[in-house]
């Protein structure tokens, strides 16, 4: 009886771990100038749709990622990391690649900096790369750097 019941309290640590990882306090800015405040899964950098809970109880509401232009997650010191729907040119040749990706900033500016991490992988290695964007203002695209 109280292997079960160890077994039983390690389940409920884990699951309020992985949900406390997986959503955290955020605002999705939508296109139509509306707003989303709840918990927010972090996007993947080419995600369809964004995962949205107005609360720890609701059902998760799946955001079209076309609707969506930035995801603004609050940190635990009050700062906030914006996460920007951006469309990018991913080619370094002159054939240009053009893809909406889901991307930090880095910094805002007359030039914004954009930043991702991606991870590779090959028959021996896994490894994750950083990949960096900037866009100027004005420009519709951010190019790959």
């Amino acid at each position: 009886m109280k292997i079960m019941k160890k077994i039983t309290i390690l389940l409920v640590v884990v699951s309020v771990t992985v949900f406390a990882y997986a959503y955290q306090p955020a605002t999705i800015f939508l296109n139509d100038d509306t707003q989303k405040e709840g918990l927010v899964e972090w996007p993947n950098v080419d995600a369809r749709s964004v995962n949205f809970r107005a609360d720890r109880s609701s059902r998760v509401q799946r955001v079209s990622s076309d609707e969506v232009r930035l995801v603004r997650f609050l940190r635990e010191d009050g700062s906030f990391l914006d996460v920007e729907r951006v469309q990018v040119n991913a080619s370094v040749t002159n054939n240009p690649l053009r893809r909406w990706h889901f991307l930090s900033v880095v910094e805002r500016g007359p030039v914004t900096l954009y930043y991702v991490a991606m991870t590779h992988i090959s028959r021996t290695h896994r490894h994750e790369v950083p990949h960096y964007f900037a866009r100027r203002e004005g420009e519709a695209v951010a190019q790959y750097m």
